[in-house]
């Protein structure tokens, strides 16, 4: 979207392709940083201006590595790792029988994720192999602390996304020292008028995960309701008897 607009009856929305929708109220579910990105009418609070100025886009990228067999579980491993050297950060398997999907996923993000961005994609792929060589080779006991090459890898990165694959992808944003704890950072979660916000960033559990974005969804779905069940409520009428 590119511009909402609220009236006292309502909101309008305008789409990057020149659509306009109306509704009642409106739930916004993007990263804070993309707040710049809307024309709001009238503007935005200056705290939530402060959320979209001051906030930044974390740097994270993931690597699967899909295999013909689940050779960390034949080690009696879980395939989880965590590192603080890079340019893997931690890894998770994806791991299903039933569809015979055998893979780890690698996350790769920081500083040590900026400069492996940088490298060719052979480079990439060769760190990337030699520190889960590194982990994982002497425990499954291959000679040469060796694993088996992936037989294909997915590379993910967050940073290339538009803005409306982010929304779906739901990255974390990183807001300054104290900012959370600040005016900006309370009201992250706080409509505006017939604004509500909603996603990873403002939820009160499970902040930036998956958890946490569909916690957000109840909340804001919930504050919707509340507020059109107030507008249809038909007014008191007094009467003197």
């Amino acid at each position: 979207m590119t511009k909402i607009t609220q009236r006292s009856g309502g909101c309008s929305i305008e789409t990057f392709n020149g659509a306009v929708f109306t509704s009642k109220r409106v739930i916004l579910s993007i990263p804070t940083t993309q707040y710049r990105n809307i024309a709001f009418d009238p503007p935005l609070p200056s705290c939530k201006r402060t959320l979209a100025a001051k906030t930044l886009s974390g740097w994270f990228t993931k690597v699967a590595l899909v295999y013909d067999a689940p050779w960390w579980r034949e080690a009696g491993l879980s395939g989880s790792m965590e590192s603080i050297k890079g340019p893997v950060i931690f890894t998770r398997e994806n791991y299903n029988e039933r569809d015979g999907l055998y893979a780890i996923e690698c996350c790769i993000g920081g500083e040590a994720g900026r400069g492996w961005f940088d490298m060719s994609i052979e480079k990439r792929k060769t760190l990337v192999l030699g520190q889960l060589a590194e982990v994982f080779g002497a425990e499954v006991g291959v000679e040469g602390r060796s694993i088996p090459d992936p037989v294909r890898t997915f590379p993910k990165d967050w940073k290339l996304d538009s803005v409306q694959e982010r929304m779906a992808d739901g990255q974390v944003e990183i807001m300054p020292v104290g900012m959370l704890s600040g005016e900006a950072g309370k009201s992250i979660c706080k409509p505006f008028d017939r604004i509500h916000f909603v996603g990873a960033e403002t939820a009160s559990v499970w902040k930036g995960h998956l958890e946490g974005a569909v916690r957000s969804g109840i909340r804001g779905a919930k504050e919707v309701i509340a507020e059109l069940r107030k507008e249809r409520r038909p007014p008191r009428v007094w009467a003197r008897l």
